[in-house]
């Protein structure tokens, strides 16, 4: 993951409540912390803590990988950017 203040990022932005939801059952969505668009990839990121619930993870990660191969599908066909989703590790986030 490249760090913010990286000349390869284009913009990064906190998605507002709704904007982007990924659902992994009926009743339960992800939505992702923030999304970095970089100049050849766009990065759906999850800083996550190592006291998560892994079973959730584990249904949210699937879900979410999925959404980027469709996404990333449908942007290279039209001209636009693969999509990633990469956990961080809340301890290695520095400024």
């Amino acid at each position: 993951m490249l760090p913010e203040n990286d000349k390869n990022i284009d913009k990064w932005f906190k998605p507002a409540r709704g904007e982007i939801r990924i659902c992994y059952s009926p009743d339960r969505g992800y939505m992702p912390d923030f999304v970095v668009e970089a100049e050849n990839t766009c990065y759906l990121c999850e800083p996550k803590r190592s006291n998560r619930d892994a079973d959730e993870e584990v249904q949210a990660k699937s879900a979410t990988v999925k959404w980027c191969e469709y996404s990333s599908k449908h942007a290279t066909e039209h001209g636009g950017k693969p999509w990633k989703y990469p956990l961080i590790a809340h301890d290695s986030i520095t400024e």
